[in-house]
């Protein structure tokens, strides 16, 4: 199970305090196409990827259950922002082909 300073963190890098209501997201309230990225925001890129059920599991439960809004994009994204921030390696750059 996740350590409280993990979920802090995590908490941290998603912006939110864990004070937030819970609102439970239908499919109709998602715009049907994507919307372009608003000025200050990241440019985002396209990822998949296949997890273990029990992690897909956590994951559902996780976003059922925690407070605000969230989105599996967000909770993705900090942890693969903690994973990175801990190995160097993920800052140098990839040299170019010759």
């Amino acid at each position: 199970m996740a350590s409280n300073k993990n979920i802090d963190a995590i908490n941290q890098l998603l912006g939110t305090s864990g004070t937030s209501s819970v609102k439970k997201v239908s499919k109709a309230d998602k715009p049907a196409t994507a919307t372009p990225v608003k000025e200050g925001k990241e440019k985002v890129s396209a990822f998949s990827s296949v997890i273990t059920e029990s992690n897909a599991l956590r994951l559902e439960q996780y976003l059922y259950w925690a407070p605000g809004k969230r989105k599996k994009q967000d909770v993705v994204n900090a942890a693969l922002k903690m994973f990175f921030d801990s190995k160097p390696e993920s800052d140098k750059a990839i040299p170019d082909d010759e």
